[in-house]
């Protein structure tokens, strides 16, 4: 499958992955949530054991495809796709939000203000003006 993958073109080789993405959903669609749970830990530990084994250079190559195709992702998206995401994205923020305990509440805006400090340490003068607007 890898040297098919390797000589398939850019939009083949994306096509397979959608496909091979799809039959994965199929068939996680149909796990008991004990079997999700266990399929979850198995593909974290071999994840994790693959990023253990890769070289600097492979992880800035990795990040670079993985950049690039977001970004194409995201370019072929539309408006009203666009609005659907950042609403899913808003609902999943609030449900995850509601599970918080008050501490970590608390921890979270600590981490906010911090993020929020150091951004606008690093952000030229003309950059503030231009995200105020």
């Amino acid at each position: 499958m890898a040297a098919k993958r390797a000589q398939a073109t850019s939009k083949e080789a994306e096509r397979q992955r959608m496909l091979v993405m799809e039959k994965s959903a199929v068939r996680r669609a149909a796990f008991t949530p004990e079997q999700a749970e266990r399929e979850r830990t198995l593909v974290r530990e071999r994840s994790a054991a693959r990023r253990a084994a890769l070289t600097p250079e492979q992880v800035d190559r990795e990040r670079t495809v993985a950049r690039d195709r977001s970004s194409a992702r995201r370019a072929a998206l539309t408006l009203k796709e666009i609005e659907k995401q950042r609403e899913q994205a808003r609902e999943k923020v609030v449900a995850w939000r509601a599970t918080l305990t008050p501490k970590e509440t608390q921890l979270q805006q600590t981490l906010a203000t911090e993020r929020t400090r150091s951004k606008r340490a690093t952000t030229s003068p003309n950059e503030a003006e231009e995200q105020r607007v």
